[in-house]
């Protein structure tokens, strides 16, 4: 469970770009409808440069319910910080290290995962990622990731390999949201060295035309525990 949760909200931050603030509310106050001449960035301004942030407070519940028919309740955060280039192997890069903490409220469980995120410094393509438990996954492939989209845009995610034999692929939309913002929603597929499903996730992350998130839900279902279904939202809270 830590490996597929933690491993799909960094794909979340490659795709979308880690970007922007606010408090999930709609500016301006109204419903103004979207058109498809209006676009979106999916970078934020700064994520590439050192010293920026960026922090979730995430809450939600799982579909499995224990003694009094209580559901597990999760809270937690998830972070994000850029830090100062580095050369791997005569490549100059840009670290993202990421962190996420979890809390089962019910159990009183916890869960803490740490990431790097590699970026080459050009163009920003991602070289790798090193995960917390020693695993390094690899691009197979850059998806269809354009640096700006419109309502209606859709492709494929990343797809990664990983030294532990587990790949995971996706796709991509952007679709309306409330007021002015745009909805972002990978649906991704993780599968193990044998070509099974582990799980899959649908995450949405709703932005403004800057490209900076106000929110975010996921819903994640891992085949791999029995069917068990965890929905998380979050609010940015740091910019």
């Amino acid at each position: 469970m830590k490996k597929i949760f933690y491993f799909c909200l960094i794909i979340l931050f490659l795709v979308v770009g880690c970007g922007g603030g606010g408090d999930g509310a709609s500016p301006g106050g109204g419903n103004v409808p979207i058109t498809n001449t209006r676009t979106y960035f999916l970078d934020d301004d700064g994520y590439y440069e050192p010293g920026y942030r960026l922090q979730f407070n995430l809450s939600g519940s799982s579909n499995i319910r224990i003694a009094g028919n209580i559901r597990d309740i999760f809270i937690g955060t998830f972070s994000v910080q850029t830090q100062n280039k580095v050369v791997v192997g005569g490549e100059i890069l840009i670290p993202v290290e990421t962190l996420l903490n979890l809390t089962n409220n019910t159990s009183g469980a916890s869960l803490t995962a740490f990431s790097t995120i590699y970026y080459d410094q050009n163009n920003q393509n991602v070289f790798r990622i090193n995960e917390t438990e020693g695993v390094t996954c690899t691009p197979v492939d850059g998806g269809n990731k354009p640096a700006i989209a419109r309502i209606g845009d859709f492709g494929r995610t990343i797809s990664w390999n990983c030294d532990d034999g587990d790949t995971l692929t996706g796709t991509w939309i952007l679709e309306p949201g409330p007021g002015t913002l745009a909805n972002y929603t990978t649906n991704e597929i993780l599968k193990d060295a044998s070509g099974a499903t582990v799980g899959t996730e649908r995450f949405t992350t709703t932005l403004d035309e800057s490209g900076d998130p106000k929110s975010l839900r996921s819903e994640m279902y891992f085949f791999s525990l029995g069917g068990v279904t965890l929905t998380l939202t979050g609010t940015r809270v740091i910019k």
